[in-house]
């Protein structure tokens, strides 16, 4: 089972949406994700104390552009080695902003 978490709201960044998906997605066993982040100051540290592996991005905020996209396809086949998500796996976007998902799927297949 492998999921990966997208998000531009993620700790050390302060909030209540931060809070909720640290505090729902560190109760899933660390082996099984990888959670994709905007940089924020002190993420270095924190990420180094999560048991789950943190991806941050150079971007301040992810837009659902091509190469974002791209970058997740990357993940999601090197990292997680998901070709297409079955039942028991995931890509979670958090949406924040009132913008269309991607055209093409996210997913990379072989």
């Amino acid at each position: 089972m492998s999921h990966l978490l997208v998000t531009n709201d993620f700790p050390p960044k302060l909030g209540g949406i931060q809070s909720y998906l640290w505090e729902l997605w560190r109760r899933l066993d660390p082996g099984t994700f990888t959670v994709l982040t905007t940089p924020y100051q002190g993420a270095e540290t924190w990420d180094a104390e999560q048991r789950f592996r943190v991806v941050r991005t150079p971007q301040k905020v992810l837009l659902p552009t091509p190469s974002l996209a791209r970058r997740i396809e990357a993940l999601a086949v090197d990292q997680l080695h998901l070709v297409s998500p079955s039942r028991e796996e995931a890509i979670v976007l958090q949406r924040v902003l009132p913008a269309e998902p991607p055209a093409k799927s996210i997913v990379a297949r072989r």
